[in-house]
């Protein structure tokens, strides 16, 4: 986990600049006016949420971990990061996927400098120009709303199959889950990292999938309950005892229907605060073999239409899929990347799991973990789904309890750790003032850093 810098609650950051005054430009008396210029560039990485300024082009966005920026989504080891742009897409509601636009709203705190400028004569004729920037006190800065969604596989293969534990014991993988979620005595877990950061407003959400045992695909089934292979595990919250209880509690059924976990984030996001940056941690330890009919895909012919809701095989040929929004058959179903570059046709429970990703938009970031299964496909939905966000996507191999619970570090420092970029500073200088040294390889400008006591925090910032 990467650690965090040294926080002070307030920052000051003081510009000194060296000008010389061109001599028919001033008398004794006079000094330059406050429209002199000075740029500073690419002034980095200045923890915001410790009160640094917030000029307005300053650009947040939330840290990346261990980025690895590649196309062709080889020479992977145990994660991938996906440096990724939006794009928006239309997708239709109604018996389509969930849609969800996860962009913050509500009144978001607007934090504005102070800025102070003076001028220092020299001996020699030339000028310091100082520019101070201060920002506001850490305790008058409200604390970033962050509510995530974690949506975990609760199929029958997390109860039969076995893993290695973080204290080197094989358990089920339900059980390694349920420790590094809920962590144990000297070892914290999902939900520590989470809310354990003093300076985010933390809210966890947990929802689960299976596959319930209606997906013959030649079975239509118009009794069985629609969308019914998720559950809520907990709603949003922040009490630890209590989503560590509701942790406790969760049992496993049959199937994998990774669209119904996506569904299920999707309807809880809906309930996520105003103003709160939104994220979802999604794993599985298996292949996706099952889907929601969206009450035009039909067996067969037409006549024979699933319910929407309907949970149906994935690999059937005669099953057909429409797509909601033209009411034609789905002929194509993409492709994705599988070993050394090879391209392989994503099946209809693939499909329609990367289109109900695709339907929620504009997440801080979207992370799949893999036990086992077909990772192939969990790096290629983290890919797709994170087109439609504007922050983090990646995937994470997650073997045995050590490499989850550094997966669930990575991810939620990740999240936790909003941070200021690329911030530019102009102050214009009249046409009677110019730098004291016309070598290009002179430094023209120091940059310092102080606290709120007046100490220099520079190096450490």
């Amino acid at each position: 986990m990467k650690k965090s810098r040294k926080r002070m609650p307030v920052v000051i950051l003081v510009l000194l600049l060296m000008l010389v005054m061109m001599a028919p430009a001033f008398g004794d008396d006079q000094v330059p006016t406050e429209t002199d210029t000075v740029q500073v560039e690419n002034v980095k990485d200045q923890p915001m949420e410790t009160g640094t300024v917030d000029a307005e082009n300053v650009k947040e966005q939330p840290m990346e971990t261990d980025p690895v920026e590649t196309e062709n989504m080889t020479d992977l080891e145990d994660r991938e990061m996906f440096p990724l742009e939006p794009v928006l897409k239309d997708v239709s509601q109604g018996n389509g996927p969930v849609c969800v636009d996860c962009t913050p709203k509500g009144n978001l705190p607007e934090l504005k400098p102070e800025t102070k400028k003076s001028l220092e004569p020299n001996d020699d004729g030339t000028y310091w120009i100082n520019l101070e920037i201060m920002g506001p006190l850490k305790e008058n800065i409200p604390k970033p709303k962050i509510d995530v969604v974690f949506v975990i596989d609760v199929s029958s293969s997390m109860r039969k199959h076995h893993m290695y534990g973080s204290d080197g014991k094989k358990k089920t993988r339900l059980e390694v889950l349920k420790e590094e979620v809920n962590g144990y005595e000297n070892h914290p877990g999902l939900i520590d990292h989470f809310l354990g950061n003093p300076d985010v407003d933390a809210n966890l959400a947990i929802v689960s999938y299976a596959g319930g045992g209606d997906w013959d695909h030649s079975n239509i089934n118009t009794s069985d309950p629609p969308y019914n292979d998720q559950s809520v595990v907990s709603d949003f919250s922040s009490n630890k005892d209590a989503l560590e209880q509701s942790v406790k509690n969760v049992a496993t059924s049959s199937g994998t229907n990774c669209e119904a976990g996506l569904r299920a984030a999707a309807e809880m996001l809906q309930n996520a605060r105003p103003g709160s940056k939104k994220s979802v941690i999604f794993l599985t330890d298996g292949n996706v073999n099952c889907f929601y009919a969206n009450g035009l895909d039909y067996y067969k012919k037409k006549d024979k239409k699933y319910p929407a809701g309907q949970t149906v095989e994935s690999d059937s040929g005669k099953v057909y899929l429409v797509d909601p929004k033209t009411g034609e058959v789905v002929t194509d179903f993409g492709t994705m990347i599988v070993n050394n570059n090879h391209k392989a046709k994503l099946d209809r429970g693939q499909y329609r799991t990367v289109e109900q990703a695709k339907a929620i938009s504009n997440l801080e970031g979207f992370y799949t973990i893999s036990f086992e299964g077909d990772k192939d496909f969990m790096k290629h939905l983290a890919k797709q789904a994170g087109r439609n966000q504007k922050g983090n996507a990646g995937w994470y191999d997650a073997g045995d309890g050590n490499k989850l619970n550094e997966a669930f570090e990575n991810i939620i420092d990740s999240i936790n750790r909003p941070y200021i970029s690329d911030v530019s500073v102009t102050d214009k200088m009249s046409e009677y003032a110019q730098f004291a040294s016309t070598d290009v390889n002179s430094k023209h400008w120091d940059i310092k850093i102080t606290d709120a006591k007046g100490i220099d925090v520079t190096e450490t910032e």
